[in-house]
């Protein structure tokens, strides 16, 4: 993708009416067979699980927007003392295009605005190439790996 096009990649907070394009992003056959919970998730449970994630402190959602098109969206998660784990998703129809890489250092420059001492991990699948690559680009190193799963470390100075 060339430089000029990403450059006009913006991130903004997620709103109640990026839910559906979340949903289609997460049920993308590709998401689902790299998630955790490999299942299609419904547009009723979605509905109520990302209401409550608009309102909780606990969660950062962030839309990445790329001339007025929803390109993909980044979530943190608390999950411990100081951590908070990431996830990523691109719309199907834009992967590979560089996107993710753009989305993921933008959603990281938000975040540590109002997190600057937290430590942000990974876990994805170990057949996940483009997602293992992505992360290791940006500074991600692996800390651990458990069944089918490599858990990884933001490990750069922001």
């Amino acid at each position: 993708m060339p430089n000029n096009v990403c450059q006009q990649l913006n991130i903004r907070h997620a709103k109640l009416e990026d839910a559906m394009d979340v949903l289609r992003w997460r049920n993308d056959p590709i998401v689902c067979a790299m998630s955790r919970q490999n299942e299609p998730i419904s547009e009723a449970a979605h509905m109520s699980w990302y209401s409550g994630v608009l309102d909780n402190s606990e969660r950062l959602l962030l839309i990445g927007v790329l001339n007025k098109k929803k390109v993909g969206a980044v979530r943190f998660d608390y999950v411990r003392e100081s951590t908070w784990e990431v996830n990523i998703a691109i719309a199907p129809e834009l992967r590979g295009q560089g996107l993710g890489r753009k989305l993921l250092k933008l959603a990281l420059t938000t975040f540590y605005v109002d997190h600057a001492s937290e430590s942000v991990s990974a876990v994805v699948r170990l057949n996940n190439e483009p997602s293992l690559k992505l992360f290791s680009a940006l500074g991600f190193k692996q800390e651990s790996h458990s069944g089918e799963f490599s858990n990884l470390v933001l490990t750069v100075s922001h």
